[in-house]
Formats: C-alpha cells, sequence, structure tokens
C-alpha cells in the first residue's frame, strides 16, 4: 500500500492537508493519525485531482519476510540549509533525490518497511507501510541507557545527534497526530533508558504531544526542552544558536510534571520578591471605613469577598459605596453586574456619590449642565462598565461575562449583585448544588485572572426566637443562604447589622466574619446613611483610633 495523493481535508480534525490517500482508498491524516478505510465501491485510487502526485514504488521480498525496500534514485548530501552534515544523514539513512525531495527510513524489528517521503513544500507522503514501524533512528541504539532524547521530526532527530556527534541516543515519532501508538508501540525500548528527553515542537500541537507522551511514560523518567524564544523545533536551534545550545537545551531540560504540580524550590524567587513587596498585589485602602481597612488591610485583585444582610439593610449601598472609592480613589476599573436594577439606575448611584446628592430622586437638585457634568465624568471613560442583563441571568452567562469582563476589557473589580438571583434564574434543580456551582466556577476565575470579586449574597431566615438579620441580629457564617461552600471559598465574608424595623434609625454596623487575610474577625465600623447626600458616614464610637492605625498602611 502507498499514497496516491496527499495535502487532502480530514474530516474528522478539521486539518485542510494532513491527509494522504492510499492506492486502495483508503486515507491516513498525519496530524490527528486517524485511519480512514477505503469507502464502499470507491476506486482503488480514490478520487484523485489532476494535481495529485503518484509516486512510483518498487516493491520486492527480503528472503521470506514480507518487508519491504523501495528503489528510489537518491544518495546522501549536506542538508545544507538546515546545517546537517553528510554524515549525519549517512548515519541515519537520510536521502535527497535530484528533485530535493527526503526519505526517511523506517524499520520494524530491523528490517526496512517504508519510507517517508518529504517534498519541497513540506508535504509528505509514505511509501511502504511506516505505520507501527520502529520510532525513526531506533535501528541505531540498542536498549539501556543513560538518556534518549525524542524529537517530533526526524531533522530535529538528525539536528540533535549532530549535536552530540553522532554518539548519543536519538530517535523520533512519526508525527504528533500518532505519538500515542509510537510510544504504546516502542515502549520496552523507551523505558530502558534511565531518562527520556522530549523535544518536540514549541506550538499548540507540540505541546500537547508532550502532555501524551510524558503521561505514558513512568514518572520521574521524563524531562522536557524549553527553547531559545526564538526558536521552535531542534533544527532551529542549530541554525540559530549552533551544537552547543542545542546540546544545553538537552542538558538543561526540566522534569516533566503535570499543570499545577510545583516543586517546593520553584518558589524561592517568588518569595524572596515577596521581602521586597513584589509578590502580592498591592491593597487598595478602605479611605471610607477606616476600622474595616485596619482588619482587612485594605481590598486587593485576585480576593473574593461576599457582603451579607438581611433584605433592606443596606448590602448594595454598601458594596457601590466601596466600589465608587475603588475607582475615584484608587482609579481602578470595575465593573457592575447588578441583577435586581437596570443599568441606569446603577451608574446613576456613582453619579449621585460624585454629586453628593440623592439624584435618582430628583437630578434638578442640579443644573442641568452641572448634572451633565458629573454624568460624563463618571461614565465618559473607560472605567466603569455595566452587564445590561435583559433577563438573562443564568450562570453559564454571569460567569461568561465575568471572564469577559477579567480577560479581555482588564477590569480589576466586579461587584456582582447578587448571586440569589443568579439561582433564581434556573428553574428547577438543586438550589444548594446551584450555589455551590457558581461560587466554585466565581473562585475558578478569581483564580485564573487576577480579578476581584465583590459579591452580594442573601441571609437565610433566623430560627425561632432569635433576632433575624432584618432586626439586627448578629451576623454568623451560619447566616449564610444555601450553601457553606461561599464561606469556604471567600477570602473576606462582611455581614452589615441594621434593624430595618426601627423607623428613626439609619445607623448600621460592618462585622468581619471571615478574613483570609489577617485572620482578624471582630465588629467593625459603624455608619449612617445620610438620607439627604445617600452618603455613608462613620458614626462618632469609630474611633480617632481606628483612624490612626490605617495610617502608614498604604
Amino acid at each position: 500500500m502507498a499514497f496516491v495523493d496527499t495535502h487532502q481535508e480530514c474530516t474528522k480534525c478539521g486539518s485542510s492537508d494532513a491527509v494522504g490517500l492510499n492506492d486502495d482508498g483508503s486515507r491516513k491524516c498525519f496530524s490527528c493519525g486517524e485511519f480512514m478505510p477505503a469507502k464502499k465501491g470507491e476506486s482503488k485510487n480514490g478520487s484523485v485531482n489532476s494535481n495529485s502526485r503518484k509516486l512510483s514504488v518498487a516493491h520486492a521480498r527480503i528472503g521470506s519476510t514480507r518487508a519491504v525496500t523501495v528503489d528510489i534514485p537518491a544518495d546522501f548530501e549536506p542538508l545544507r540549509d538546515r546545517k546537517i552534515t553528510v554524515e549525519t544523514c549517512k548515519k541515519f539513512g537520510y536521502k535527497v533525490d535530484s528533485a530535493g525531495n527526503h526519505y526517511a527510513p523506517y524499520y520494524k524489528n530491523g528490517e526496512l518497511v517504508g519510507q517517508k517521503k518529504r517534498f519541497p513544500n513540506k508535504d509528505f507522503a509514505a511509501i511502504g507501510k511506516i505505520s507501527g514501524s520502529d520510532l525513526f533512528g531506533q535501528k541505531l541504539w540498542g536498549k539501556k541507557g543513560k538518556r534518549l532524547v525524542i524529537t517530533e521530526g526526524e531533522i530535529d532527530a538528525l539536528s540533535v545527534a549532530q549535536a552530540f556527534n553522532l554518539s548519543w541516543p536519538v530517535v523520533s515519532i512519526q508525527n504528533t497526530g500518532s505519538v500515542e501508538s509510537n510510544i504504546r508501540k516502542n515502549y520496552d525500548f523507551i523505558v530502558s533508558y534511565d531518562e527520556v528527553v522530549l523535544m518536540f515542537d514549541n506550538d499548540k500541537s507540540g505541546k500537547e504531544a508532550v502532555t501524551k507522551a510524558a503521561n505514558m511514560l513512568p514518572l520521574g523518567l521524563t524531562k522536557v526542552v524549553t527553547y531559545p524564544d526564538d526558536c521552535k523545533d531542534a533544527n532551529d536551534v542549530l541554525r540559530k544558536h549552533g551544537s552547543k545550545k542545542v546540546a544545553y537545551c538537552v542538558f538543561d531540560a526540566h522534569e516533566y510534571r503535570p499543570d499545577g504540580i510545583v516543586k517546593g524550590s520553584d518558589l524561592i524567587d517568588s518569595l524572596m520578591k515577596h521581602y521586597d513587596g513584589e509578590l502580592f498585589p498591592e491593597g487598595s485602602a478602605l479611605t471610607n471605613f477606616p476600622k474595616l481597612n485596619t482588619i482587612t488591610r485594605g481590598t486587593r485583585k485576585g480576593e473574593l469577598w461576599t457582603f451579607l444582610a438581611g433584605t433592606g439593610c443596606g448590602k448594595s449601598t454598601l458594596v457601590h459605596d466601596i466600589g465608587f472609592d475603588l475607582w475615584h480613589t484608587h482609579k481602578k476599573k470595575i465593573a457592575i453586574i447588578a441583577l435586581e436594577e437596570r443599568v441606569e439606575f446603577a451608574a446613576l448611584r456613582y453619579v449621585s456619590r460624585l454629586a453628593h446628592k440623592r439624584l435618582n430622586l430628583d437630578p434638578k437638585q442640579l443644573s442641568k449642565k452641572k448634572y451633565e457634568k458629573f454624568v460624563r465624568e463618571v461614565l465618559d471613560n473607560d472605567r466603569i462598565w455595566l452587564y445590561n442583563h435583559g433577563g438573562i441571568m443564568s450562570p453559564e452567562v454571569i460567569m461568561e461575562r465575568i471572564n469577559y469582563f477579567a480577560r479581555a476589557l482588564g477590569v480589576d473589580y466586579v461587584l456582582y449583585d447578587h448571586i440569589s438571583m443568579t439561582i433564581a434564574a434556573t428553574r428547577g434543580g438543586d438550589e444548594r448544588r446551584m450555589i455551590d456551582n457558581v461560587v466554585t466556577d466565581l473562585r475558578s476565575i478569581v483564580d485564573a485572572t487576577g480579578v476581584g470579586v465583590h459579591l452580594i449574597s442573601h441571609v437565610r431566615k433566623a430560627s425561632q426566637g432569635t433576632r433575624s438579620a432584618e432586626e439586627g441580629g448578629r451576623m454568623r457564617l451560619s447566616d449564610i443562604r444555601g450553601s457553606g461552600v461561599i464561606a469556604q471559598e471567600s477570602d473576606f465574608v462582611i455581614g452589615i447589622e441594621r434593624d430595618t424595623q426601627d423607623d428613626n434609625s439609619t445607623e448600621a454596623t460592618i462585622r468581619v466574619m471571615k478574613n483570609r487575610y489577617t485572620g482578624e474577625t471582630c465588629e467593625a465600623d459603624s455608619y449612617e446613611y445620610d438620607r439627604d447626600t445617600g452618603l455613608l458616614n462613620i458614626c462618632a464610637k469609630s474611633s480617632k483610633k481606628d483612624e490612626d492605625e490605617t495610617k502608614g498602611l498604604f
């Protein structure tokens, strides 16, 4: 069986040019490794277009075996553009014909079974049967040894072998699509070495192949090469930097570890940066709440804060007051997901806060000119973004929007008001499980992107005989509605205690119930809501001492 056409599209993986058509009508994709038998009724040669290359192959028996020898008018030549010597080509049996086509021999059990033909435009075809063969170059090396280097292509194998004076074992897989079958069929040969260095291409398919190969080999056996920034494979290194650099890449290969596995010694440099104040993100001081600021040391990106209170206790007002401070004082970029109100009302909160007026009640407290000035100052920039949900509040959509805010828009903080609306938008199912899933996904986005999230959550109903949150009862972590995962995944849990049944009182108290940063949990600031200006003003009992403690922290 031999290829009669190449450069065809693969219907399995979508590659536009990785499929070769065999003379029996079957096809092989050299990107994903998929073999596609001939369709019923299809001619032996398949549907070959006028531009197809037909390969003339002479088959002959060797003794009583069914091995294939290939009669090709080719010879050993140096690959000057690749800086490969003729001695290296002779060592591996790598030939070139007068048309510039390359031929790499493949063996099985020591006998030639086929040639991989590489055309000048980098297309390739198989002559004979190379599927199931040994690795390229494997015939040259015996089992057992100190180090085996495996490359992704034949020319890369020649490059590495030449760098080690043709004396160190170097082999190549056929292509990234066949890496698993190549490793599996030659497993005993590979694991007979004390160390296996994977030197695959520095691209997406190469990195995926490294993961596949390493996961098939014993733990601790595999090392992975890191290339110079201007190189994508071993031959790149040889051409641009010379043999010594190729050898250095092999010697400097790092032990393969799956994603997320970190050796302690890898963190030394990072922890030294902490001493210089460079490791953790700088906190933004909570300038309006001095005692809360002292307890938390401010708020930082990469943290999940959950704000908890009963209905009507002012959760949104407090969160947006902190959000305004981040935007106005610290010049941070914020995104607002306000699921209980229109985006216009959410934006008006910030205009009102800047103007010190409750403009939602009456915008004519200001002249039209001054009103427009405040509106433009808040909104005519790229530091405030909002999500206009239009009734679409499902967990999947909200997580997607937060991810977009963080990655695409570079938002520093997301104010998410509130999780209960997201759960309510998902009809059916177990509420506790849904909350678990949403918070776990939210935590993953925070960790992956470094965005800070200030989340609002409701509380469960008070037990009989105890004061409810709406009556100013003391807040506890167990008051979080639905699931303990919120408390577990949050860096901070902030409660707001206010007696909404007292018509004459606008006072509320902040309580820190979880503090992953310093561990301190206690009552923080008390503040009053000014019904004329809409501002939150610290009560007298939040002492001058608390303010003094804040100074010098930021």
